[in-house]
């Protein structure tokens, strides 16, 4: 039961990691161009 919560939870972060990371770059070509 904990495992599959941690692997959940795992993934919920990387997916949050990788759209703050989306952000970021977007922001980033935003304010240079």
């Amino acid at each position: 039961m904990g495992k599959m919560l941690l692997k959940k939870a795992n993934e919920v972060l990387v997916n949050l990691l990788e759209s703050l990371a989306d952000l970021g770059k977007g922001a980033s070509y935003a304010l240079k161009h």
